[in-house]
């Protein structure tokens, strides 16, 4: 978010940029924010430099975890540390995972997912946390009217497939950012 542009926004906050050499105009702040699903009213929020990852600042909001309820992230927040973490909350999660993580199949379920580990960067981290995996690809056609398929995995502490199906879990995921 851009903010006014003052020497001290831009010595805290600093002025960020799109990944080339230019930096933008305006000091920014990179913020984040835990909202309820369809409501999208806002649980809790934390915000910082442009330079702060959103894995950090995802840190500030694990105090507003727990039980009862199911969090929904995209690919950006995935780690073994922050997974671990958000975990110990309580709460279910239910997170969209880069295609650097290697979560090779080990049981396949009757609804086509299968379990794996997240596993630590090093052992001292801690143990592999099993996890459930859900993948699909979604269809979509793009402005030249071409056919482009992607890939979508979703990695999940729901591990019971009778009792949270695959396919409720991928729309799930995908209706996270419209209202009702």
């Amino acid at each position: 978010l851009d903010l006014p542009d003052t020497d001290e926004n831009a010595e805290f906050f600093g002025r960020g940029g799109n990944g080339s050499e230019s930096r933008n105009p305006y000091p920014q702040v990179r913020a984040l924010a835990l909202a309820l699903a369809g409501t999208r009213g806002l649980l809790a929020a934390a915000h910082g430099p442009s330079g702060v990852g959103e894995q950090t600042l995802a840190t500030d909001l694990l105090p507003a975890l727990g039980p009862r309820m199911l969090v929904l992230a995209d690919r950006n927040f995935a780690s073994y540390k922050l997974w671990r973490a958000a975990a110990g909350t309580g709460a279910q999660l239910l997170w969209r995972m880069s295609a650097s993580f290697k979560l090779p199949p080990g049981q396949v379920l009757p609804d086509g997912t299968y379990l794996s580990e997240l596993r630590p960067p090093r052992r001292k981290d801690g143990p592999p946390i099993r996890v459930r995996v859900v993948e699909y690809s979604v269809i979509t056609t793009d402005e030249d009217g071409r056919e482009v398929s992607e890939l979508f995995v979703l990695a999940t502490t729901l591990l019971d497939e009778a009792a949270y199906p695959a396919m409720g879990l991928a729309q799930l995921y995908h209706l996270r950012w419209q209202a009702e």
